[in-house]
């Protein structure tokens, strides 16, 4: 009777550090779904997840570490739609960690197991986590009468299998050369990777320089528009030397024959 007892209150007691908080952003963000993220505040709890809460990172929705679930800020100017599919796409990983335990992919990552089958169990395990995230999204929606919002596209089932061997040989090349000896390790130096903010590509200048500008330019023009409309017999001695001056001073210098012209 103890013991169940002690069983009861540890469930009755279950939390998940930093939810209130994360659910309080949510909260504040979405503030016509509150009884959508009270729902999903019960999911998480029931999820397994030890730890989750927001935090800036780039290249990635989020990331669900065996001991914190991290969503990116960037959701929260998404639609509660695509904000919910990230959430509960991360938090999807929670749950398989409860039932493979955290170890599921190291020797995925460690290269105890041929990279093909590495392959298979990764693409098993993200689209499992998506379709999970997409229905429990509408659900979610649906049952709480929401009905301005639109289907949400997963994105795993479009990424190739090509892009999910890639993943995994950068990640074994990493572990390798890091000397990483457990899956926290993998999860922390993930993490850390997009947290990095990347670097602004710069594009070389190849713009062509201005043209030199003449001296006098606005004497030199008025000129000009004497020579075009009366010829060059109409301008003064002193208008014909300031065209030869400027001519022979000019980086384009006209040749012999042009400055006989004047």
């Amino acid at each position: 009777m103890k013991n169940f007892i002690k069983s009861f209150l540890i469930f009755e007691s279950n939390t998940v550090d930093g939810l209130d908080q994360f659910i309080k952003t949510l909260k504040d963000t979405f503030k016509k779904h509150h009884n959508v993220i009270d729902d999903l505040k019960d999911y998480i709890l029931r999820s397994g997840c030890e730890s989750i809460g927001f935090d800036t990172l780039y290249g990635a929705s989020g990331i669900s570490k065996t001991d914190k679930c991290v969503i990116a800020d960037k959701i929260l100017s998404k639609p509660i739609e695509n904000a919910l599919y990230v959430i509960l796409h991360e938090v999807s990983h929670q749950y398989q960690y409860s039932k493979y335990g955290k170890n599921v992919m190291w020797d995925s990552y460690n290269s105890k197991i041929d990279i093909e089958k590495a392959v298979d169990l990764l693409m098993n395990i993200e689209l499992v986590a998506d379709r999970l995230a997409i229905i429990k999204t509408k659900h979610l929606l649906d049952s709480n009468g929401v009905k301005d919002y639109k289907q949400v596209t997963p994105i795993y089932p479009k990424m190739s299998r090509q892009y999910f061997k890639s993943h995994l040989e950068s990640l074994r090349k990493e572990v390798n050369d890091k000397e990483i000896k457990d899956v926290d390790g993998v999860n922390n130096m993930m993490h850390d990777e997009l947290k990095k903010k990347p670097k602004p590509f710069k594009f070389k200048n190849y713009s062509r320089p201005k043209p030199k500008q003449l001296k006098n330019q606005i004497e030199i023009d008025r000129i000009l528009d004497k020579l075009s409309d009366t010829g060059w017999s109409s301008l003064t001695d002193s208008e014909k030397a300031t065209l030869r001056s400027e001519s022979s001073s000019s980086p384009n210098k006209p040749n012999k024959d042009q400055l006989n012209l004047f």
